[in-house]
């Protein structure tokens, strides 16, 4: 009887050891495959720290800012509570939309409203009005330069992320395309 599992016990055994080979030499050679993947398609692989945040900081790796998700949250806290910001990107940029989630995650309770510019349209889509009565308090470009009339007063919090006051002459006016 125990000699018709001998078979079995070396075929399980040798399996075992193929996995073992593989789990030691093949983790490098996947991961030198992935480097040469990403090298060849110019990507840089995020990386994190770790921690709490190191989901967001993963999405909000095109900001090109260290630790994105602390600096979003500390400079969000230093506005005021009671007004809207109004986050401005490019609808096509894959970046955004997530992005856009992560920025009102991060700036809870704060509210975000926002807007996806379209390079061949003249005016952008709405994706997220503020609420009746909330004044929209501050303008957040991502990865887009300010209009020429904003960037003197644009606060660059990172390479791709400007922070503009938004003054009652020159308040945006959200309306639905």
């Amino acid at each position: 009887m125990f000699a018709k599992r001998i078979p079995a016990l070396i075929l399980i055994v040798l399996c075992l050891g193929g996995l073992i080979v593989f789990l030691a030499f093949g983790s490098a050679r996947l991961e030198s495959f992935a480097r040469r993947v990403s090298q060849s398609l110019k990507y840089e692989v995020a990386r994190t720290k770790g921690g709490p945040y190191a989901s967001s900081d993963l999405f909000l790796n095109a900001l090109q800012i260290p630790e994105p998700s602390e600096t979003l949250r500390a400079t969000m806290a230093s506005l005021p509570p009671d007004e809207t910001a109004l986050l401005v990107g490019t609808l096509n940029e894959p970046a955004f939309r997530q992005s856009l989630l992560t920025v009102s995650y991060l700036s809870w309770p704060r509210q975000i409203a926002a807007v996806g510019c379209d390079e061949a349209a003249a005016s952008g889509r709405v994706l997220y009005r503020p609420r009746d009565g909330v004044k929209i308090g501050y303008a957040i470009f991502f990865m887009r330069q300010p209009p020429e009339a904003m960037a003197g007063k644009a606060q660059a919090i990172g390479p791709n992320l400007k922070l503009v006051r938004v003054s009652e002459n020159n308040e945006p006016h959200l309306t639905a395309n």
